[in-house]
C-alpha cells in the first residue's frame, strides 16, 4: 500500500470515528434530554418544600392512590413521594372532609422504623373536583414482594436469617398500630395485606 493510500484510509477510519463519536454523544444529550423531562418540576406543594416531577412511582398495589410521582423534599435534600388521591365530585371530598383530616393527622403522627413516614398532607380544592396530596418517605427497593420477585428472577434464595428479620419487623409494625385510633387502625390494617408487604 502506497503513503497516499494509507493516509486516505487512515483519514477514513478518522471520519468514521468521527461519525461514531457524533452519533454516541447525540444518544447521550437525549438520554440527558428524558432524564431531564423526568426531573421537570411539575408542581410544588403550597409550602415549597415539595416539589413533585414527571417520574411517576409505581403504586399500583395500594388501594386508594391514584396517582405517585416522584418528588423532592427540598429541606432535607431527598427525594420523596408525592401521592394524589381523587374525589370524583367536590361534595363527596366535603362529606368526608373531616375523616380524611382524622386520619392524615393521625399517620403523620405515627413513627416507627418499619412503617414508611408520612410527613405532610393537604387537600386541593378546585371547582368541582377535589384532591388530598399526601407526602410519604420514598422506599426505592419496593415493597417486601415486590423485592422477592426480584430476588426470585434472580435465582436467588434468601436465608433464613433474612427471613426472621422481616417477620420481627412485621411484627414490630403491627404491634405499633395495634392500639392506634379504631379509625385509623382499620384504614392502616386495610392497606397492609400479603399483596403490599
Amino acid at each position: 500500500m502506497s503513503e497516499g493510500e494509507k493516509a486516505a484510509a487512515v483519514a477514513a477510519v478518522a471520519d468514521k470515528a468521527a461519525e461514531a463519536m457524533n452519533a454516541a454523544a447525540e444518544v447521550d444529550d437525549e438520554e440527558e434530554d428524558e432524564s431531564e423531562d423526568e426531573s421537570e418540576i411539575l408542581e410544588e406543594s403550597p409550602c415549597g418544600r415539595w416539589q413533585k416531577r414527571r417520574e411517576e412511582v409505581n403504586q399500583r398495589n395500594v388501594p386508594g392512590i391514584d396517582s405517585a410521582y416522584l418528588a423532592m423534599d427540598t429541606e432535607e435534600g431527598v427525594e420523596v413521594v408525592w401521592n394524589e388521591v381523587q374525589f370524583s365530585e367536590r361534595k363527596n371530598f366535603k362529606l368526608q372532609e373531616d375523616k380524611v383530616k382524622a386520619v392524615f393527622d393521625n399517620l403523620i403522627q405515627l413513627e416507627h422504623l418499619n412503617i414508611v413516614k408520612f410527613h405532610k398532607y393537604w387537600a386541593d380544592v378546585k371547582e368541582n373536583k377535589a384532591r388530598v396530596i399526601f407526602i410519604t418517605e420514598y422506599m426505592s427497593s419496593g415493597s417486601l414482594k415486590q423485592f422477592l420477585k426480584k430476588t426470585k428472577k434472580n435465582h436467588k434464595t434468601m436465608n433464613e436469617k433474612a427471613w426472621k428479620r422481616w417477620c420481627t419487623q412485621i411484627l414490630s409494625a403491627l404491634r405499633s398500630i395495634e392500639g392506634l385510633d379504631p379509625i385509623l387502625s382499620s384504614v392502616v390494617g386495610a392497606k397492609y395485606t400479603q399483596d403490599n408487604w
